[in-house]
């Protein structure tokens, strides 16, 4: 169970990697560690208390080799990610209850950069791969000693021409066993790899998307602090809703983070009531227009709007996807949401006249952290509101589909199964 994060400035800042499945710490350029998280707490017996302050080789001597040194200097000055293979490094975090000696640890280093660019502070991941590595061994061992034993059976010779069919049989079924166990492998490392930079773009991404907002809450705090302190009269309420808007935006983000399980889709609560949708969406054209200027076109198929579903959901489904409707197409253009009610369903899309989905995209875009590489570092976004969108229309038994070519826009089509109490 992760421990709750300490009340300090750094751990606040990187609370959320107390929340990942691998031992993270991040020191400073003096090599002081200034966060800790749960799971090395768990990892090294080490409480966070007892070395947060600490440089870090004071703890873990191995930090103290000079070429090791070197690669966190380089680290701090160009800003380049380092990764350290378990074949070719030892143990740098010494584990609780095992022998280094035994052990093996990747080991990756991710510069954080502050708002200018500039490197203060360095992420070091670790992840025990012992027991792979033993297993890989083992394996070798296995394989090794399959192919002696096909070798020593085939030198029998001839005058055996039964027992040669037979050991014939069991060749070719050991074989394909062997390439199995082979390919196995293969993909469980690339697994371990693809995991491996997932973590690292979640990282990236999330610190990244909280520099605007942090931005926002100091400026607006400061300039508060100077008035009040110069006794001038200004208006607060302006650099309040900063604040309260940035803190809401980092709010968002962190909720988000925390909805991506889809494990989890059976504890989503729905609490259905009767609403009326082209009221709802009235009220969503009416804060676009109000907030962007944007135009949102509302065509009603069906004689009667009223459904009954659950409108906390309901309101997040359509407050995403119509987020990524004005994000991804012209400002000039309208969204267009379309209402029909069929039998024992109530059915609503969302259009817009963007750019379009490619027909490889179209297979990943409900994937959590997943976006558009053409958009990465153009548009804000950590690639969880589809993902979110399609567990909530899980939970509410429907399905979500999309339709789209590139330059041709793109319609997410909502089918909601309809209660009648």
């Amino acid at each position: 169970m992760n421990k709750p994060i300490r009340n300090n400035s750094f751990s606040a800042r990187f609370s959320l990697l107390d929340y990942i499945a691998t031992g993270c710490c991040i020191i400073d350029e003096s090599e002081k560690v200034i966060f800790w998280n749960s799971i090395l707490e768990t990892y090294t017996g080490i409480e966070r208390e007892h070395i947060l302050g600490s440089k870090i080789d004071c703890l873990f001597p191995a930090f103290s080799n000079p070429l090791l040194k070197n690669r966190l200097k380089i680290a701090f000055e160009k800003g380049l990610p380092v990764t350290l293979s378990s074949q070719l490094h030892e143990c740098l975090f010494v584990a609780k209850g095992k022998n280094c000696g035994n052990v093996k640890q990747n080991i990756s280093m991710f510069p954080v950069f502050e708002q200018d660019d500039s490197v203060n502070y360095l992420a070091i991941t670790v992840n025990d791969v012992s027991d792979l590595s033993r297993r890989i061994v083992e394996k070798k061992v296995e394989i090794d000693e399959a192919k002696s034993e096909i070798t020593q059976r085939k030198k029998f010779g001839d005058d055996l021409a039964k027992m040669n069919r037979d050991l014939e049989e069991r060749v070719k079924l050991r074989t394909l066993e062997l390439e199995e166990a082979h390919h196995n492998l293969e993909i469980l490392l690339e697994k371990e790899r693809v995991i491996g930079l997932l973590k690292s773009e979640i990282i990236s991404t999330i610190s990244h998307e909280y520099r605007t907002p942090l931005t926002e809450i100091l400026s607006s705090a400061e300039i508060i602090k100077v008035a009040l302190s110069k006794g001038r009269d200004i208006k607060y309420d302006r650099f309040f809703d900063k604040i309260f808007s940035s803190v809401q935006s980092m709010t968002e983000l962190l909720d988000k983070t925390l909805e991506v399980n889809p494990s989890d889709i059976h504890k989503i609560r729905v609490n259905r009531e009767l609403l009326d949708f082209v009221d709802l969406a009235n009220i969503f054209a009416s804060e676009i227009k109000a907030n962007s200027g944007r135009r949102l076109e509302i065509k009603n198929n069906s004689t009667t709007t009223k459904v009954c579903t659950d409108i906390h959901l309901l309101k997040n489904i359509m407050k995403n996807l119509l987020t990524n409707a004005q994000i991804y197409s012209p400002q000039e253009k309208p969204i267009i949401i379309t209402f029909n009610m069929p039998d024992n369903s109530f059915i609503f899309s969302i259009t817009d006249f963007g750019d379009g989905i490619s027909a490889g995209e179209l297979e990943k875009i409900f994937e959590p952290f997943y976006r558009s590489s053409k958009y990465i570092g153009l548009q804000r976004g950590i690639g969880l509101g589809l993902s979110i969108s399609k567990r909530y229309v899980d939970a509410l038994g429907g399905i979500i589909e999309v339709e789209s070519k590139p330059g041709d826009g793109s319609t997410f089509i909502v089918k909601i199964p309809i209660l009648n109490n």
